[in-house]
């Protein structure tokens, strides 16, 4: 529910994080954080046997599978459009895990997401500090998120280890060749890599819709690439730079890798 939750929220303009972080302040209400997929050997694959074994009765199954299969695909298609294409771009690509801490890499999303930026044409770089020589087919690993980012067009953060909220936006800025940071698990704060000249695309917050017309023209000023939209004082949440408030409250912290 939380990732097409996050297409939603893209599509109609909407920060799912501050919704989110809203909906579970209800004592009975515990919505998931969206994230670029679904990985590890048990809850990515399990329900598939269900579904060959009684389709007629899953539906809904069948239909969360779908949706989180497809998150790598909107994860992918959302950096070209920001980068305006992926062919000769160099991609920084943070965490290969299929969840945060550990060092199993089985169907974990952030491969595939690594996987179809560099068959796209884009040099990827990858760095996954619990398994440093693993690497997505087309890609290469590198030994430090330095290593990664040096003269990188963008960074995508696919895994939240530990640590990785801290990373210093002013000190990647210092490496990078572009200012362009995609974050999918929604833990880099906002305004300081906003100061820090990034243009910061976050999974799941869209751009306010523009209500110009009424609002049956509303949807058409949806999402980022379609025209956005600007809350009141001019800020875009879909992309951050600088003025938009800090949800997570992070702390800057030099680039650092997590504990393996």
């Amino acid at each position: 529910m939380a990732n097409e939750f996050a297409a939603l929220a893209e599509r109609f303009g909407v920060d799912v994080w501050e919704a989110i972080e809203l909906a579970n302040r209800h004592p009975r209400v515990a919505v998931l954080r969206p994230g670029p997929g679904v990985g590890g050997h048990c809850i990515s694959v399990d329900p598939w046997f269900l579904v060959e074994s009684a389709p007629e009765q899953t539906d809904l199954i069948r239909q969360a599978r779908l949706v989180n299969d497809r998150q790598p695909g909107r994860v992918v298609a959302r950096l070209e459009a920001a980068l305006g294409g992926l062919r000769g771009k160099t991609i920084a690509a943070l965490g290969l895990a299929y969840k945060a801490d550990v060092d199993d890499l089985r169907e974990s999303p952030a491969l595939e997401v690594a996987r179809r930026l560099a068959a796209a044409g884009a040099t990827v770089r990858t760095y996954e500090p619990n398994a440093p020589t693993a690497t997505a087919a087309g890609a290469q690993a590198v030994p430090s998120i330095e290593a990664a980012l040096d003269g990188a067009d963008a960074m995508i953060l696919l895994v939240d280890h530990r640590g990785w909220a801290g990373l210093d936006p002013a000190g990647a800025a210092g490496m990078m060749r572009g200012r362009v940071v995609f974050d999918t698990r929604g833990i880099l704060p906002r305004a300081a890599w906003g100061q820090a000249g990034f243009r910061l695309l976050v999974l799941g917050a869209g751009s306010p819709l523009s209500l110009q017309g009424g609002p049956s023209a509303a949807p058409r000023g949806a999402g980022e690439g379609q025209g956005g939209g600007r809350a009141a004082d001019g800020t875009d949440s879909s992309t951050w730079s600088g003025s938009a408030p800090d949800p997570g409250g992070s702390e800057e912290l030099p680039l650092k890798t997590p504990d393996a």
